[in-house]
């Protein structure tokens, strides 16, 4: 009876020797399969961010009179989206802020794959001739091809006189004053915005957009949203009957 109860005892020092290992071995297979399920949710927001990555690269990256490819404006850019839209993201998915810390540590990686994301997004085919706009005027007509392409009627102004508006486009019940700013190197302010609002109203129109290759300022956002403008990329005006359509299509993301 002595030794089987010995047998007992040292079977149960056994298990609690045992317990601690299995829960710790347990535990790690746990925050491993919780690290990929955040990684593999990282690449599926990173991929369904893709077109909004390219615009963005679009207008943030130039090259300058030497030559020499400017990427300054985009990789704060990148930094934004890593710190800020994908940690909230991976967040409202119900991950940690432990477990979004530590996939979001390899930051080379991340930037990696936004890169690659944004450059997958293939050119549409109205933006061909982007590479033949020179100057302030080429792009007004540019903006108006790839709205009459879209099935809109448009009309040019003629400079002075002009009431801030550079674009009168016309489809079904739509009535759209357009201001088109074509820079480089440089975002669009808030002068732009107040122009077209001013237009707006002058030409009785039922909306209004500023439409720029380069971005907006955060000054530009805000009034734009306060004053009900769209922001827009180029690339975004073959679609702008839809936009216009959507919920809160006036809401300019301010960053």
């Amino acid at each position: 009876a002595g030794a089987a109860n010995d047998g007992t005892r040292g079977g149960g020092l056994l298990w609690l020797l045992i317990l601690p290992v299995i829960a710790l071995i347990a535990y790690r297979l746990h925050l491993r399969r919780r690290r990929a399920q955040c990684l593999s949710a990282l690449s599926q927001l990173v991929a369904s961010h893709a077109t909004i990555y390219a615009k963005n690269r679009t207008q943030k990256v130039y090259e300058d009179d030497y030559g020499i490819l400017v990427t300054k404006e985009w990789d704060k850019h990148k930094k934004y989206i890593l710190e800020t839209v994908l940690v909230q993201n991976l967040c409202q998915e119900g991950f940690s802020a432990t477990e979004v810390t530590a996939v979001m540590n390899d930051r080379d990686r991340i930037y990696r794959l936004i890169e690659v994301a944004a450059l997958s997004v293939p050119a549409h085919p109205e933006n061909l001739d982007i590479a033949n706009v020179a100057t302030g005027v080429d792009y007004e007509r540019h903006c108006a091809a790839i709205l009459e392409a879209a099935g809109w009627t448009t009309k040019l102004t003629q400079g002075s006189g002009d009431q801030g508006v550079d674009i009168v486009a016309v489809r079904h019940n739509w009535r759209v004053v357009l201001q088109c700013k074509f820079y480089h190197g440089q975002p669009v302010g808030n002068k732009a915005v107040q122009e077209v609002i001013s237009a707006r109203l002058y030409e009785r129109a039922k909306a209004a957009a500023v439409v720029s290759n380069a971005s907006f300022t955060k000054s530009a956002r805000q009034l734009a949203n306060s004053g009900k403008v769209l922001l827009l990329h180029h690339d975004e005006l073959s679609s702008l009957e839809q936009r216009l359509k959507a919920p809160q299509a006036f809401l300019n993301a301010v960053s």
